[in-house]
C-alpha cells in the first residue's frame, strides 16, 4: 500500500556559524559585571515552576550539585534551537546544549544564583564529537551536523579535518568563588564563572567568540 503521507528525510542547508555581533561574556570582561534582577528571573524556557524549585531544593540549593545533576544525569542530544526548555529536559533527562543550558539556568536561579546564558561558537574535537555522534569517521560530521540543523565550519589541519567550530550555548553564573563551599554561606568575592552541563568528556573546548 502506498502511502501519501510527507514523511521522509528534511533536507536541511549546512549553515556556517555566525561570529558577529561578538559581545564579551560576563566572566571574560575583564572588569567586574553587576548582576541585573533580570539574572533571576523566570523565562519561558526556564521557569520558576514548583517541579524546579522542589528539585533546587533537593540539591541542596548548591550550586556544584546543581551543575553535576545537569551534567551527570541529561543525555546530550544533537539539534538546533530551544525543543524542551528546562522543564521537558528535567522530565526527558536529555537535550541539547540550549534545553540543557535553560535547566542549568532555571536551578540556579531558583537556588538565588545569577545567571545568564552564552551563545557562541566553539571548536570541538572531530574525532570525539564523530564518536559521540555515533559515526564511523569524522567524513561524516558534517552531514551529521547539516542533518540536526547545528551551524558549523571544519577545521583543516594537516590536510583533514581535525575539530569543528559550531554554534553553541552555555551559561555563566556569578558565585562567591574566592571563598566557596559550594553552598552559598559567604557572599564574598562573588565572580561571574563560564559552565557547560552539555559538554560530557573532559575534552577541553575553544570558545571563538560569543554572540
Amino acid at each position: 500500500r502506498v502511502s501519501n503521507l510527507p514523511v521522509g528525510t528534511v533536507n536541511l542547508m549546512s549553515r556556517v556559524p555566525k561570529l558577529s555581533p561578538a559581545i564579551v561574556p560576563s566572566y571574560a570582561n575583564g572588569v567586574e559585571v553587576e548582576t541585573t534582577p533580570a539574572d533571576l528571573q523566570d523565562s519561558s524556557e526556564a521557569p520558576l515552576t514548583e517541579e524546579i524549585v522542589k528539585q533546587s531544593k533537593a540539591l541542596g540549593n548548591d550550586t556544584i550539585r546543581i551543575y553535576e545533576f545537569v551534567r551527570n544525569h541529561h543525555k546530550t542530544e544533537w539539534y538546533s534551537g530551544s525543543v524542551k526548555g528546562a522543564l521537558g529536559t528535567l522530565r526527558g533527562k536529555s537535550g541539547n546544549d540550549i534545553d540543557q543550558a535553560s535547566l542549568l539556568v532555571s536551578l540556579l536561579r531558583a537556588a538565588g544564583v545569577s545567571s545568564r546564558y552564552v551563545h557562541g561558537v566553539v571548536e570541538l574535537d572531530a574525532q570525539k564529537l564523530a564518536i559521540e555522534l555515533g559515526l564511523q569517521d569524522v567524513a561524516g560530521l558534517p552531514a551529521a551536523l547539516t542533518k540536526a540543523g547545528i551551524a558549523f565550519s571544519p577545521v583543516i589541519r594537516g590536510g583533514r579535518i581535525a575539530a569543528m567550530q559550531v554554534e553553541h550555548t552555555w551559561v555563566t553564573a556569578k558565585v562567591p568563588y574566592t571563598n566557596y563551599r559550594g553552598a552559598v554561606v559567604d557572599g564574598s568575592g562573588k565572580t561571574w564563572i563560564p559552565l557547560d552541563p552539555s559538554i560530557k568528556s573532559t575534552t577541553s573546548i575553544a570558545p571563538s567568540a560569543s554572540i
